[in-house]
């Protein structure tokens, strides 16, 4: 994490990186955010992967500078990472062109995870959001106050596993939706090594 914070990686990636780190967003949430989504001290994600992925995310108090620089003189309309180009027929998702650099600038900074000579490397841009869940609930275990276990799975947007589903009905579908300062309690809990 050092390595790749610390690194020479342009603007774009530097931004991503800070966010995912800090926020546990799966690169494609960051980069469909427009500036109307970043507004009132959170990241509001309308779309995902799953159905639990739309939520709120609370702006981490680290990444207040970035988002007022990113949005600045855009319009609700306008993507918050503008840099990216508009998504061809040929792929799916706006976030291939960052994914992809994202991928040169880790092995120029030989951050290349490969145990028992795998193929493809155990580090990739989801790997910011994995350190983000440890980092949570490693704050958690030492005593950090303000949310509980459940709370991370309201911020990174997890879908019920079937082990849980009677536990997580009790917690969230009769207590409902963990409060947004609980959100906050956790996003606030993660820092970064650097």
């Amino acid at each position: 994490m050092t390595t790749l914070l610390g690194g020479d990686a342009g603007l774009l990636l530097i931004d991503l990186m800070r966010i995912g780190a800090l926020s546990g967003m799966r690169i494609e949430e960051m980069c469909q955010l427009l500036a109307s989504d970043c507004r009132g001290g959170v990241f509001n994600v309308r779309a995902g992967k799953t159905e639990n992925a739309r939520r709120t995310v609370p702006i981490h108090s680290s990444l207040v500078k970035i988002v007022e620089r990113r949005m600045a003189g855009k319009k609700d309309s306008e993507y918050l990472f503008h840099e990216l180009p508009p998504v061809p027929k040929s792929r799916e998702t706006r976030s291939d062109p960052a994914a992809k650099q994202f991928t040169r600038y880790r092995r120029t900074m030989k951050v290349d995870e490969r145990p028992n000579d795998k193929a493809k490397s155990n580090v990739d841009f989801h790997s910011f959001r994995r350190w983000f869940i440890r980092k949570a609930r490693d704050a958690k275990l030492a005593g950090a106050v303000g949310f509980d276990e459940w709370t991370i799975t309201w911020v990174v947007g997890h879908t019920d596993s079937d082990r849980a589903k009677s536990l997580d009905l009790s917690q969230h579908g009769y207590a409902g939706q963990d409060p947004e300062k609980a959100k906050r309690a956790l996003v606030e809990a993660v820092k970064l090594p650097c």
